[in-house]
């Protein structure tokens, strides 16, 4: 990718090659409507970042991960930005044009020809990319479903509980895969919305972490010493809109495959919850780690609660007592009102002296 970029700053021309030129005497920079051109197409934004959550379910095989890892997510995040942002104005800008390169199976070539790279090679230099992006959801789901095992939420036959390594976890869960790539060659319709699924499934997914980062902002107020999030709740509202965005971009009718995403994640949440009522429910347990951590919530939550009931009870008696001086004074202006009036008599010498009579 840094061959591309250095040769599009070399050779590139995005006034002359970024405007799609199916007529040349009139140049189309822009086409379709807010429907068509973005919500169609929002999707597609997510591969420039695939992979990159993966580092989250590594933190026990990383020294200091309460410092270490929020780093270099932010940092990965940033590299990913700003490599996809220099992609979106090269590859355009890149002979032969924009055209050439909306349908391309190896939009980089272009840019890779440019340095005498043929187009077999190019396809082999981007293939540690892709290892790359594979082995970060190896890792991501081989860590998954090791905990569920641990955590009594998968069958026992499976053998996967207590593993000395991720290797059972990792070949258990990539055969489930297997079996979703089976059902896609087996239905074109499910193939055709098979990525939309497993988008729309990451933005439930991302939505309850969110929701989690602001719970424990504020209902629990559990600020991180090691790192602060630059964005703070602010960033989480902002991703979140995001997020819903994409969802309503797959589940709103705009991807053209009639539902079907949609349809396949209701159906597969519905199984899930099936399957933990009937299944999980009665033999799910806790790991050492998660009942620390449900614990140490629990008690988190306690004293919130006790220090609201604590405000509600002074809260109560300020207001007991500003109710009875309220009704005391009350009770004294309608006394006062009620009242029978009184005859003051001023004795002076002259009335004196006739009484003495």
């Amino acid at each position: 990718m840094l061959l591309v970029v250095v040769a599009g700053c070399m050779r590139g021309d995005l006034a002359q090659n970024g405007a799609y030129r199916d007529d040349p005497s009139a140049p189309v920079w822009a086409s379709g409507t807010l429907t068509t051109a973005y919500f169609a197409w929002l999707p597609y934004t997510t591969w420039g970042y695939a992979g990159v959550e993966s580092l989250t379910l590594i933190a026990g095989v990383t020294k200091d991960p309460k410092r270490t890892l929020p780093r270099g997510m932010l940092f990965a995040v940033v590299t990913l930005f700003c490599s996809n942002i220099s992609m979106v104005f090269v590859v355009p800008s890149l002979p032969p044009g924009i055209a050439s390169a909306v349908n391309a199976t190896f939009p980089l070539n272009n840019g890779l020809g440019m340095l005498g790279i043929s187009d077999v090679v190019g396809q082999w230099l981007i293939l540690p990319a892709q290892m790359g992006m594979a082995a970060g959801f190896f890792l991501q789901y081989a860590h998954l479903t090791q905990s569920l095992a641990n955590s009594n939420m998968l069958p026992a036959c499976l053998g996967l509980k207590n593993q000395p390594t991720t290797l059972k976890p990792m070949v258990a869960a990539s055969a489930l895969g297997y079996l979703l790539c089976t059902a896609a060659h087996l239905s074109p319709a499910f193939q055709q919305a098979e990525q939309n699924l497993f988008i729309l499934a990451a933005t439930f997914c991302y939505s309850a972490q969110l929701i989690g980062f602001v719970m424990l902002r504020t209902t629990y107020r559990c600020d991180s010493k090691e790192f602060t999030s630059p964005f703070g709740i602010p960033g989480a509202i902002f991703a979140g809109s995001v997020y819903l965005l994409l969802a309503l971009s797959i589940a709103g009718g705009f991807q053209g495959d009639d539902g079907v995403a949609a349809a396949s994640l209701a159906v597969f949440l519905l199984l899930l919850l099936l399957y933990y009522h009937t299944v999980c429910k009665a033999t799910q347990t806790l790991t050492k780690d998660e009942y620390a951590a449900v614990f140490r919530f629990s008690v988190m939550k306690y004293n919130a609660a006790r220090r609201n009931k604590s405000r509600s009870s002074r809260r109560s008696s300020v207001a007991k007592t500003i109710a009875w001086a309220v009704s005391l004074v009350a009770a004294s202006n309608e006394a006062t009102k009620h009242q029978a009036p009184r005859t003051i008599t001023v004795k002076t010498q002259r009335s004196v002296a006739k009484s003495q009579r």
